[in-house]
């Protein structure tokens, strides 16, 4: 029994993240594929071979379906349509990415049952979402 009890290990959800990425995000190492990218000279998308890393590419993708779950919410949600999303932005750079949308902000205020204020509890604990409600028309 001894050697059963040390080959198993159990995680806390942020451990289990840390230590094993790959099996939320795909694979933290480089690939080289050939993928449509824009090409800035061309002016125009071309097909080439790039070195690109999965795990960084679907944070990115995570981001950009997060935006447009907004837009798809405000529009079921009865939001004005001079309120709704109209625009989605991604800026990247060397250090930083952004994904902004000039749609109807998160709720800055404490969530009533939670005792943590919204922005906290939607970005600093697992597991939170809006997307929950099946009743709100967007499922992931």
């Amino acid at each position: 029994m001894a050697a059963a009890a040390t080959a198993y290990k159990k995680l806390s959800q942020r451990e289990h993240i840390l230590q094993l990425p790959d099996t939320y995000i795909g694979s933290r190492d480089a690939h080289r594929e050939s993928r449509w990218v824009w090409d800035p000279t061309e002016s125009r998308m071309v097909w080439r071979e790039l070195d690109f890393n999965p795990g960084l590419f679907k944070i990115f993708d995570e981001l950009i379906v997060n935006a447009l779950d907004h837009v798809v919410r405000q529009a079921g949600a009865g939001v004005e349509k001079s309120r709704r999303v109209s625009q989605i932005v991604a800026t990247i750079t060397p250090t930083a990415l952004r994904i902004m949308n000039d749609g109807e902000g998160i709720p800055v205020a404490a969530h009533p049952e939670y005792k943590v204020m919204i922005p906290e509890l939607i970005f600093g604990h697992l597991l939170t979402s809006s997307n929950y409600d099946e009743s709100a028309g967007v499922r992931r």
